[in-house]
């Protein structure tokens, strides 16, 4: 039964990041960030937002960078170098990253409860 149930995805956020700066030329744009709230993650699902409400892109954060090395995790209060296939306009200082993980749950009884409210 377990296998036939929908998967359910749940965005929770981990962190935030403002655009101070856009680097590169054509697919290659890396953004310089500061990590405002939490922190960002390599692989985590993000969301760039201009003027905080309309979504500009949504995607994977493929590579991040702190002060020429790669690493996996950036906290809170640092600069960061982020690379997605981001694609933005004018870029620094109007965009926001929010970055979030998505999970997934299998569980009979959370279908069998939303099977009884409908």
């Amino acid at each position: 039964m377990e296998g036939r149930i929908k998967a359910v995805e749940e965005k929770v956020p981990i962190g935030a990041a403002e655009v101070k700066a856009l680097f590169g030329k054509g697919s290659s744009i890396v953004a310089g960030c500061v990590v405002t709230e939490g922190r960002l993650q390599r692989g985590a699902y993000i969301e760039v937002r201009r003027n905080r409400k309309k979504v500009v892109f949504e995607g994977a954060l493929a590579s991040l960078r702190r002060v020429k090395d790669d690493v996996s995790v950036v906290d809170e209060g640092t600069e960061c170098g982020v690379g997605a296939e981001v694609r933005t306009g004018q870029g620094a200082g109007r965009e926001v990253l929010h970055a979030c993980t998505l999970r997934t749950q299998r569980v009979a009884a959370m279908a069998q409860a939303r099977a009884q409210r409908c």
